[in-house]
């Protein structure tokens, strides 16, 4: 992702099927806020709009509250917890799983 030449973060996409993506988000601290809303939304419009995927998860440390607080700004709705999925520093942690589906005018 780039705002006016400077690289923001990245967004990565992880097709699981034809109906279902996966989204791995990492925005730099600076650009964090308005412009990466403004990011997520044109990368959600760009899953709708070239892709024939229904929906697009998302999995985040459970302890990473802003990161959760972003995605269901964004839309995204928690499904679960799956517990123990993360190994971090020699430690297992828990991970929220959200997602959000196409809007029903963009099928």
């Amino acid at each position: 992702v780039r705002d006016v030449g400077d690289d923001m973060g990245l967004f990565m996409l992880h097709k699981h099927s034809a109906a279902m993506l996966e989204i791995h988000t990492c925005i730099l601290p600076e650009y964090r806020g308005p412009k990466a809303y403004e990011a997520g939304r044109a990368v959600l419009a760009w899953c709708w709009g070239n892709t024939a995927a229904g929906v697009v998860t998302t999995l985040v440390p459970e302890s990473d509250r802003a990161v959760t607080l972003f995605a269901m700004r964004m839309g995204f709705h928690i499904v679960g917890i799956i517990p123990r999925s993360l190994l971090r520093g020699g430690q297992y942690l828990n991970q929220t799983l959200l997602s959000i589906v196409r809007p029903l005018c963009q099928s």
